[in-house]
């Protein structure tokens, strides 16, 4: 293993572009909110922000799933955010099990794919989209060891 002479420089690169990309998760989170506010149709959902703002944990009937925050880089070097979606589920697993993961650029735009000709998936204008297409996926993957 080699350790590379610009480790430094590239670290405090990504700490910078970090910086950033908490502020698009800060709005991601914002705007996922109104899944919880007075006037939203959901009654079982809650949401919880982390202390340090990195993560998203969302709880809706009996299910918690997590939305971590992480940089990354894309194949171009960029440093892009990544988004991993986890879920767990107290009582029956000790650990959590990935469901998909999602990256986004400085411009909050994802990689998510959409229709040809579409707009791309934005970090916080589709923030409730984004959370209820997890919700989805948890319900609707199988349970480990289950035959539900």
């Amino acid at each position: 293993m080699k350790i590379s002479h610009k480790v430094v420089e590239d670290i405090i690169h990504v700490e910078r572009r970090y910086t950033r990309l908490k502020q698009i998760f800060a709005g991601f989170v914002e705007r996922a909110q109104y899944l919880v506010g007075e006037n939203s149709q959901l009654k079982a959902l809650q949401l919880k922000v982390s202390s340090d703002a990195s993560s998203l944990d969302a709880i809706f009937a009996g299910i918690h799933l997590r939305f971590q925050l992480l940089p990354g880089y894309g194949e171009d070097g960029s440093v892009r955010g990544r988004v991993v979606c986890s879920r767990q589920i107290p009582g029956l697993y000790k650990e959590s099990d990935v469901l998909g993961s999602f990256t986004f650029l400085g411009n909050g735009n994802t990689d998510f794919e959409v229709e040809q000709g579409s707009d791309p998936i934005e970090m916080e204008y589709h923030a409730i989209e984004i959370v209820l297409h997890f919700v989805q996926m948890a319900i609707q993957k199988p349970l480990l060891g289950l035959d539900v």
